[in-house]
C-alpha cells in the first residue's frame, strides 16, 4: 500500500503486526503509557512530564530518545494535533495532523492529513469509533472500507501480565506500526485529560455540597439559639 510509511520503513512489516498498550510493565515508570509487543516488550512510551504543557513526546524504548514530538492544537472550532519527528515541533519535521471532521461533541471519525497534503480537501486516514469503549479503527485512503488497524479488549494482550487498563491493535502489513502507536497515544491523552476534569468537577461539587450541608447546619444551630 502506497503512503504507508509515516515514521519510518524500519516499523512497516511485512507481517501483520499486534502491539499491546498499557500503563504497567516492568522497566517503565509507573502509570506511564507504554507500547508493547506480545512478549511485554516496550517499543514506545508515552512521556507525561510534558504533556501538561499541551506538548508530549513518544519515546523510543531502545534509546528513551523522542521519536515524534505531538502538540495539542486548536483551529476555530475544530481540536486536534500536529506530529513531528524527533524532539523538534519545526515545520520541516511535521508529520501529520490529526483533525475532528465535525464540530459535534458526540462525533467520533477524525482525519488524518499527511503533510504532503497541503489542500486538506481528502483525508489520508480516517479515525473511528470511541477510545473509551475500546473501538477505535483506522482506514487508509486507498481502501476506505477494510480497516489498517483495529483496538481489542485486553484480553490475552500479552505473555507478561498487565493492568486490567491493557488493550491491543491489531495492525494490517507493511502499515507504519509507529505511526499508529502514536495516534493511540493521542487518543490515551485526551482520555486521561477528560478523567481529569470529570474528577476536578466531581471534587469541586462535592467540595459545594459539603459547604451547603455545614451552612445549613450553622444556620439551624442559630436559629435554635435565638429561640431559647
Amino acid at each position: 500500500m502506497k503512503n504507508s510509511i509515516i515514521v519510518g520503513e524500519e516499523y512497516c512489516k511485512p507481517e501483520p503486526m499486534e502491539l499491546a498498550f498499557s500503563t504497567t510493565i516492568n522497566g517503565v515508570k509507573y502509570k506511564e503509557f507504554v507500547i508493547t509487543d506480545l512478549h511485554g516488550k516496550a517499543l514506545f512510551w508515552l512521556s507525561s512530564d510534558i504533556a501538561i504543557k499541551k506538548k508530549w513526546f513518544i519515546l523510543d524504548a531502545a534509546t528513551g530518545l523522542p521519536l515524534l514530538s505531538i502538540i495539542k492544537k486548536k483551529w476555530s472550532l475544530h481540536k486536534g494535533w500536529q506530529v513531528f519527528r524527533g524532539d523538534s515541533t519545526d515545520e520541516n519535521n511535521h508529520l501529520f495532523t490529526v483533525k475532528k471532521n465535525s464540530i459535534l461533541m458526540i462525533h467520533t471519525e477524525w482525519d488524518v492529513l499527511l503533510t504532503a497534503n497541503t489542500e486538506e480537501v481528502e483525508w489520508d486516514f480516517k479515525i473511528t469509533g470511541e477510545f473509551s469503549k475500546r473501538s477505535i479503527k483506522v482506514f487508509h485512503k486507498q481502501n476506505p472500507s477494510a480497516a489498517i488497524a483495529k483496538m481489542s479488549q485486553h484480553d490475552k494482550v500479552v505473555k507478561v501480565r498487565l493492568a486490567n487498563y491493557a488493550f491491543r491493535m491489531t495492525i494490517s502489513s507493511n502499515i507504519d506500526f509507529a505511526f499508529v502507536a502514536s495516534l493511540i497515544s493521542i487518543f490515551h491523552q485526551s482520555q486521561q485529560r477528560k478523567n481529569a476534569r470529570k474528577e476536578g468537577m466531581q471534587t469541586a461539587a462535592n467540595e459545594i455540597g459539603q459547604g451547603a450541608v455545614a451552612l445549613g447546619k450553622s444556620l439551624a444551630q442559630a436559629a435554635a439559639s435565638q429561640s431559647q
